[in-house]
């Protein structure tokens, strides 16, 4: 009778478990069809939405690419400063910088879709930018600098013969440059724009992988397939696996290599090119997250619900069961051995595979190591604060053997040859590195780390009278790579802290700033000073060749007089900082944000064998007006006579009336004149003279009634009201603020 009732119980505890199963089929049935439905509808959309937007954005980008070229081929340097070779000047080199810059900030502005940007004139020279900087000859730049593998030079040299201003699309092409080893497939846009002696051409070369990639469905799947066809059919690139575009046209599924696919296409506007994009079908169920989630919160509600009745219902009988357990359990297991083995073998992999993972971890944490150690000495170099300094030093102790004591920066600056068989700067700065690393091995702990283009700082653990052994280790690297390159050296003073370490490395800089004194130059150079009058008088004449001029002059014999590296700084950034006020005050509409990191003062003193004038005249460049250096008008020559006249006649009475009867014109046409052709009103260019004279009179002892009388000015009201809105304050505060005298470069006021 109690074995009927157990059996009895077991048949209803399977009944209860098969309603529950049959009761989740049902449900997840109606769910998964409902959702497969609406998933793939969803997934179909969002698909055809990304395909629509991708093409409406590469419209746009072209239309970009239209203004860009208009824009670059119509700015004013470019007009006219691109020159035939036989008129080049080396005056004139600094417009061809500001052409690449140009060149460089267009390319920027369409990283995403322009490989590169060629401009050039005639087929004597070509000037370019992107991937390449300089200037070369036709035959050379088409025979060793670019190769375009459907259109020859004379194909390039037939378009030069070509007059007036159009676009032209060519069909898509691959090329390759001494600096792309791999063929490039692009689509080479010509601008053409009338120039002096010749016409200028602008090659823009459109990336088809960039166009490609602007229809990348990554977000839908990652197995997605892409393919660019012309209109005929022909491939031009994409995935492998992309079949012929006759297979693909008026159709909704494909299947390839067992595999079934969505087919999805658009037409580009870009020489009417197909894009077809195929993304697996399989990617549907993995769209939609929530559907994966709500099966799973199904399945785990049945089985709780299941398991849950089972335990209520099997209660009454879990004790018989308990007693057949329990006569069981006696037998001896004939599998022990066999389970035995099989656990052994389970902890050998386990083992094996945590000895994988630390090999794993500790790579990777010698990688952390190493990057975090270069962070973070850059970080010193650069005069900032490391926060945590105590773990930074106990890296440099257990990673590369500092016994903490002292440290000394060396400033190792690499030079090229002309002659050396190096295809990289990269990969000679590898080498000296290298050869560096072995020089001092064995003999003090070394980290080096690359700072600049081509300068390598080196830390050392210095005992601080070891500088004789540092310098005869150098000289062996200097003397191997003397066929290679010239290394230029700069020892550091040691300090004692980490935190110092910009010390060092600033005297170290200082050494290879300052350059041999010649005998009859040493007794005027012991206290460098220099006039701001200088730089103050040169941004007046708006002229960027007297601007250089001036800064070269100063920094060399800043150079000369071996000033500290820090002081000579503070020169260059105080020379930007003057040209840059003058022409604000001069009523130049400058709509560059003011950043005085613009200029690297590095690359201006160090980088070069002598003083490298040209990042600080670049930088200059956006802030002074164009002026024509030939072929002056009859209104050029009136502005510049009366521009002298008042420099010279500034302390007298002067007004427009008296100024237009001394030049012999009219009033009116003087001054539309003189804003023309200066770019300033009459009364504002008058203002700044006298302003810059009456600063230079209040570091005087001079009373202010015979400063303003000395200035032309006979109202107290008049003259300070024009002296405030030049320099924001009044002619007594700035006398008490400036009349100390020099500043910390030794600069005079004024």
């Amino acid at each position: 009778m109690k074995k009927r009732k157990i059996s009895r119980l077991y048949a209803q505890i399977i009944a209860s478990f098969l309603g529950i199963i049959l009761l989740a089929m049902s449900v997840l049935m109606f769910v998964s069809v409902w959702f497969t439905s609406k998933n793939e509808k969803d997934f179909l959309e969002k698909a055809e939405t990304i395909m629509e937007n991708s093409s409406r954005q590469m419209n746009a980008n072209i239309a970009s690419v239209y203004t860009l070229s208009d824009l670059l081929l119509s700015n004013q340097t470019v007009k006219d400063n691109l020159r035939l070779s036989s008129s080049l000047t080396a005056e004139k080199r600094y417009h061809y910088q500001a052409i690449i810059g140009l060149l460089e900030q267009a390319h920027i502005q369409m990283d995403d879709l322009i490989s590169s940007m060629f401009l050039y004139m005639d087929d004597e020279r070509i000037l370019y930018s992107a991937h390449l900087s300089g200037m070369a000859a036709f035959d050379t730049f088409f025979d060793s600098l670019l190769s375009y593998e459907n259109h020859k030079p004379d194909f390039w040299k037939s378009l030069l013969s070509t007059k007036g201003r159009n676009y032209i699309m060519l069909e898509p092409d691959e090329y390759v440059s001494f600096y792309v080893n791999s063929k490039t497939k692009v689509i080479p846009l010509i601008y053409h724009v009338p120039g002096i002696g010749g016409t200028n051409i602008l090659v823009t070369n459109l990336s088809c992988e960039a166009i490609l990639d602007q229809y990348r469905m990554d977000s839908l799947s990652e197995g997605a397939l892409l393919g660019l066809y012309t209109s005929d059919g022909a491939f031009v690139l994409g995935d492998e696996a992309m079949p012929d575009m006759a297979l693909l046209q008026n159709q909704k599924r494909i299947s390839l290599n067992g595999q079934d696919y969505f087919v999805f296409s658009s037409r580009a506007t870009v020489q009417e090119l197909n894009i077809y994009a195929l993304i697996p079908v399989s990617a549907l169920t993995n769209i939609t997250s929530y559907y994966r989630v709500s099966i799973i919160l199904l399945w785990l509600a049945f089985i709780a619900l299941g398991i849950t009745i089972a335990v209520v219902m099997s209660r009454r009988a879990y004790a018989p069961i308990q007693q057949v357990h329990d006569s069981i359990s006696s037998i001896p297991d004939i599998d022990a051995v066999h389970s035995l083995s099989s656990e052994i073998e389970i902890i050998r992999n386990a083992i094996s595979q945590l000895a994988n993972e630390r090999e794993l971890y500790r790579t990777r944490n010698d990688q952390y190591s190493y990057h975090y150690i270069m962070q973070g000495l850059a970080t010193l170099l650069d005069g900032r604060h490391l926060n945590d300094e105590r773990y930074f030093s106990a890296l440099l102790s257990r990673e590369y053997h500092f016994e903490m004591h002292h440290f000394r920066c060396v400033d190792v600056l690499v030079d090229a040859l002309s002659g050396s068989s190096y295809l990289s700067r990269l990969e000679l700065l590898e080498d000296v590195q290298d050869r560096l690393q072995k020089a001092f091995e064995g003999t003090m702990a070394m980290l080096s780390v690359t700072y600049q283009s081509n300068m390598l700082v080196l830390l050392l653990d210095s005992k601080g009278d070891d500088e004789s052994l540092i310098q005869s280790r150098l000289d062996t690297v200097i003397g191997d790579l003397k066929e290679l390159c010239s290394l230029r050296i700069g020892l550091g003073n040691v300090v004692e802290s980490l935190s110092l370490l910009p010390k060092s490395f600033e005297s170290a800089n200082s050494r290879i700033f300052a350059i041999p004194v010649p005998m009859s130059f040493e007794a005027k150079t012991n206290d460098f000073v220099y006039e701001r009058g200088e730089i103050y008088t040169a941004a007046n004449t708006r002229d960027i060749k007297r601007i250089e001029d001036v800064a070269t002059d100063i920094l060399t014999r800043a150079k000369q007089a071996a000033l500290p590296y820090a002081e000579a700084v503070g020169i260059v950034q105080d020379i930007r900082k003057t040209v840059v006020d003058v022409q604000r005050k001069l009523g130049m509409q400058i709509v560059i944000r003011d950043r005085s990191d613009e200029v690297n003062p590095m690359e201006v003193l160090i980088l070069s064998p002598a003083i490298n004038i040209t990042p600080l005249i670049t930088a200059l460049l956006p802030y002074i007006p164009y002026q024509k250096e030939t072929g002056e008008t009859a209104a050029d020559k009136i502005a510049y006579k009366l521009r002298t006249f008042i420099d010279e006649h500034y302390s007298e009475e002067l007004s427009l009336d008296i100024l237009a009867d001394k030049m012999g014109v009219s009033s009116k046409y003087l001054s539309r004149v003189f804003k023309q052709v200066m770019g300033m009103n009459l009364s504002d260019y008058l203002s700044f003279v006298r302003v810059e004279k009456i600063k230079e009179l209040l570091l005087t002892d001079a009373p202010l009634n015979q400063i303003m009388e000395g200035v032309g000015i006979f109202n107290r009201t008049t003259f300070t009201r024009m002296f405030r809105r030049q320099e924001g304050i009044s002619p007594s505060e700035y006398r008490s603020l400036h009349k100390s005298g020099t500043n910390e470069y030794g600069a005079t006021e004024g």
